[in-house]
C-alpha cells in the first residue's frame, strides 16, 4: 500500500480547493522541467553516445525514477518512452512537454471527478466498491492508440523519405 503522507501529498495537490497551485504544481512546472532534463539534457546527450534505442530507455528510466515512487514509475516509463521517441523523431521539445502536460491535465481532471477519484477508492478505502468502465470502452482505447501510433510512424517515414529524396538531388 501507498504510505500515508505520499497518499496526503497526492490529496494536497489534486484536490486542493484553489485551482491555481495544482496547476502549477501538476501541469506547468513538472511538465518543463522534467521534460528539459530527461529529453534535452539526458536523451540529447545519450542519443549522441549510444544507440537510438538505448537513449529512448535509459531516458525513460530515469523518467520513471525522477518521480520517486514506485506508485507513478511504470506509467512515467511508459510515456517517457512515447516522449523520447516523438523528441528523437521530430526534434522538438514542445511536443514533449505538450505530451506531459497533456497527461497531467488528464490526471488533474479524473482526480477532481467525484465519481471515479482515485482517492476516494483507491489509497484508502479498499474496501469500498470500485466501478470500472465497460470492456468494450477500453477495446476502442487500444484500438485508437494502435491507430495514433500507426499514423504517426506512417508520418514520420513520409517526412524522412522526403528528407532523403531532398539530399539525392
Amino acid at each position: 500500500p501507498m504510505p500515508r503522507f505520499i497518499s496526503d501529498l497526492f490529496d494536497d495537490l489534486m484536490i486542493n480547493e484553489k485551482i491555481v497551485p495544482s496547476i502549477l504544481g501538476i501541469i506547468i512546472l513538472p511538465s518543463f522541467i522534467e521534460e528539459i532534463f530527461c529529453r534535452s539534457i539526458f536523451l540529447y546527450g545519450f542519443s549522441k553516445n549510444y544507440s537510438s534505442v538505448k537513449a529512448i530507455i535509459s531516458s525513460s528510466l530515469l523518467f520513471g525514477l525522477l518521480h520517486l515512487n514506485p506508485w507513478q514509475f511504470l506509467g512515467a516509463f511508459l510515456i517517457g518512452l512515447f516522449s523520447a521517441w516523438i523528441f528523437l523523431q521530430s526534434k522538438s521539445i514542445l511536443i514533449s512537454i505538450f505530451i506531459h502536460m497533456f497527461n497531467n491535465v488528464l490526471c488533474l481532471l479524473i482526480s477532481r471527478i467525484p465519481r471515479i477519484n482515485p482517492s476516494t477508492w483507491f489509497y484508502r478505502h479498499l474496501d469500498t466498491q470500485v466501478y470500472f468502465q465497460p470492456i468494450w470502452f477500453d477495446v476502442l482505447g487500444v484500438i485508437l492508440l494502435l491507430s495514433g501510433l500507426y499514423l504517426l510512424v506512417s508520418h514520420f517515414r513520409k517526412i524522412a523519405n522526403i528528407s532523403y529524396k531532398d539530399s539525392e538531388l
